[in-house]
């Protein structure tokens, strides 16, 4: 299992790819990503195969399928990799089992906590008073965080909650929530609240949103205009399904 993403770096890659064309430069991208959405981030040698995944309207498309697949890419074992891809593939696995990993260590540990809460306070009230107990040691619970993460409800009496109500939908909530646990697991964070980290991370998406496009007079012209620019992109899409099937390509 991989994740949904991988790093793209572009000074490797425009150092690699400085003498594509577009058109071969978008077929390098696609390639890559069918790869890396394909299990054991492999495809197989297969051109109709590949040029059918990749959407190729012609001979000329395949060729420079082609042309990228001989230029960027090995076979073995009658599949083809691309070695960096591979490469940044098994780190991204060893890292997913290890949050997975962490995960269930975390909850175990939970339960168990759970289940001694009781008799480790009678313990500690027979061993210590609280007037002799020794404070110089110190705590840490810092964890990291899980892929399924479940922030607590906000409270909406809160100035984040208020914030949220006035300024996200719930489909932007959800986005940020998704991109919070992202940033989090990429970067390995430990914390002893994750709760209040994501209630800053809101907040200040917010305050960024609220600066970038302003009061919501402003919000509904930008609405307004993108659904412009949509109206625009699929009926330039229905032109060029025209043209393809004019040419015999669909």
């Amino acid at each position: 299992m991989t994740l949904p993403y991988f790093c793209y770096f572009p000074k490797d890659m425009g150092y690699k790819t400085m003498h594509l064309t577009l058109s071969e430069f978008g077929a390098y991208n696609r390639l890559l990503s069918l790869c890396w959405t394909t299990v054991g981030c492999t495809i197989p040698n297969d051109i109709t195969w590949i040029a059918r995944k990749c959407l190729c309207r012609s001979e000329q498309d395949i060729a420079v399928i082609q042309s990228i697949l001989d230029e960027f890419f090995t076979i073995k074992k009658g599949r083809y990799f691309n070695k960096r891809l591979s490469e940044e593939y098994d780190k991204s696995n060893t890292k997913h089992k290890a949050r997975v990993d962490a995960g269930k260590m975390g909850g175990y540990a939970k339960s168990m906590k759970s289940n001694n809460k009781s008799s480790s306070k009678a313990i500690a009230k027979t061993k210590q008073s609280p007037s002799n107990h020794n404070h110089n040691h110190t705590h840490n619970h810092n964890q990291i965080i899980n892929i399924n993460f479940i922030p607590k409800e906000l409270n909406k009496n809160t100035k984040t909650y208020k914030l949220i109500e006035k300024h996200m939908t719930n489909d932007e909530l959800e986005l940020q929530l998704e991109k919070f646990i992202s940033y989090h697991t990429e970067k390995q964070t430990k914390s002893i609240d994750f709760n209040r980290q994501w209630r800053a991370w809101l907040q200040n998406n917010v305050q960024w949103k609220i600066e970038k496009i302003g009061d919501k007079t402003n919000v509904k012209h930008n609405t307004i205009k993108l659904k412009e620019i949509s109206d625009q992109r699929r009926s330039r899409r229905g032109a060029l399904l025209e043209q393809y099937k004019a040419s015999g390509l669909a």
